[in-house]
């Protein structure tokens, strides 16, 4: 039981241990892209920015960390400027856009990422414009935004 006698120091172990050099190492190794707005529609940011989508799936594995074979990273850096980083080895067409800016004239390409934001954020959502005309609809689509709780898995079966 010591081992939780004292969280802030296990939290400060956590933060200064090897976690940010492995995050770090892991994240320099994928394909950086920055996605430049051209809509009208304004990226939008959240509680939780850096948000993740497993692109490949499985059984069993969840795929979603931040070094997964797949993944996609993205986090809003303005209301017309986005960081994007693809895991290289599942997301080998984007690599000859590595590094550089890229234009998003397709309001569906925003749309997509402000979704992101709206889901995986905890509570709060933000927008330059105060323009949520997307959450509106995506609520009448959907009826709440609530998220239920994940499955989890103990070797393919319910937990």
């Amino acid at each position: 039981e010591k081992e939780h006698e004292f969280p802030s120091v296990e939290h400060a172990q956590f933060i200064l241990g090897d976690f940010p050099i492995m995050l770090a190492q892991s994240l320099v190794n994928h394909c950086w892209i920055v996605g430049v707005n051209k809509t009208t529609m304004p990226f939008y940011t959240s509680d939780n920015p850096v948000v993740k989508v497993a692109h490949k799936r499985h059984p069993i594995m969840s795929y979603e960390g931040y070094n997964s074979e797949g993944i996609e990273i993205a986090l809003p850096i303005s209301q017309k400027h986005i960081l994007i980083m693809y895991e290289r080895t599942y997301h080998k067409n984007y690599l000859e856009l590595e590094n550089s800016f890229v234009p998003m004239k397709d309001v569906q390409n925003v749309i997509y990422y402000n979704s992101l934001q709206v889901y995986q954020s905890y509570r709060q959502i933000y927008c330059h414009d105060k323009r949520f005309h997307l959450i509106e609809k995506m609520k009448r689509k959907y009826g709440s935004l609530k998220r239920t709780p994940k499955e989890i898995k103990v070797n393919g079966r319910d937990f």
